[in-house]
């Protein structure tokens, strides 16, 4: 059958209407059949009890004065004031920077600690060792026959440096030349230009024997008798 124009217009629409209807109902459907998803998100805030130490407990840094030379602790703990109150778990996440101190050259000096984003600082002086100018000589006391002490360090009260001591001119030779004799004998020493008198004295030998006192029953009259042991 041969459909006239008009039919034929009549009908495109149609068709189209019942395409753009089963499109629509499609995306309907497809919208109302998808299922609902929720999604909840959880925040967790985990508050670490040593973050949480340290907001309460101030880490308080010593002012350090030690001698030239001498080598640095590499243990933060030995720069804490109040050690005893930081946690262990705190005091192994320090972080110790000695890098500006010379322990060659005296001076005051920065280091310092650093504790996640905070950083402490501290002080430290580096000072010259004391210089010992004076000294001060022993009495040495011998038996007579014996020999005097062959360390110089035996004559003197103070602790020098090593150095120091190969500064020292001692002479014992009058006690030498009677030692042998007991009595009371000068020596004396030289250093930095100045002159220390000590003694030296020289005893008796211990007795070869011993005393032994013996009383006699018949007499109120007390003897005395040397016996020498071999």
């Amino acid at each position: 059958m041969k459909l006239s124009i008009k039919e034929k217009q009549i009908l495109s629409i149609i068709i189209a209407c019942f395409g753009l209807f089963m499109t629509t109902s499609g995306l309907i459907m497809n919208k109302n059949d998808k299922p609902i998803i929720k999604t909840n998100y959880k925040l967790d805030v985990a508050i670490e009890k040593s973050t949480a130490q340290a907001k309460k407990v101030e880490i308080k840094l010593k002012d350090l004065e030690i001698d030239i030379n001498t080598p640095l602790s590499v243990d933060a703990k030995d720069y804490i004031e109040n050690v005893d109150q930081i946690s262990e778990e705190v005091l192994n996440k320090l972080q110790l920077d000695t890098s500006l101190v010379k322990v060659t050259e005296a001076g005051n000096y920065k280091y310092s600690i650093t504790y996640g984003k905070k950083k402490y600082l501290g002080n430290i002086k580096i000072k010259e060792k004391e210089v010992i100018t004076t000294i001060t000589a022993k009495t040495i006391t011998i038996k007579a026959g014996n020999s005097l002490p062959g360390d110089i360090k035996e004559y003197i009260e103070e602790k020098l440096k090593d150095e120091d001591y190969k500064e020292i001119y001692l002479n014992l030779d009058e006690a030498k030349s009677k030692i042998n004799v007991p009595g009371e004998y000068t020596y004396y020493m030289i250093y930095k230009g100045s002159r220390y008198d000590g003694k030296i004295i020289i005893e008796n030998p211990e007795p070869s024997g011993a005393r032994v006192i013996e009383k006699d029953d018949t007499t109120d009259e007390t003897e005395t008798a040397t016996i020498i042991k071999p």
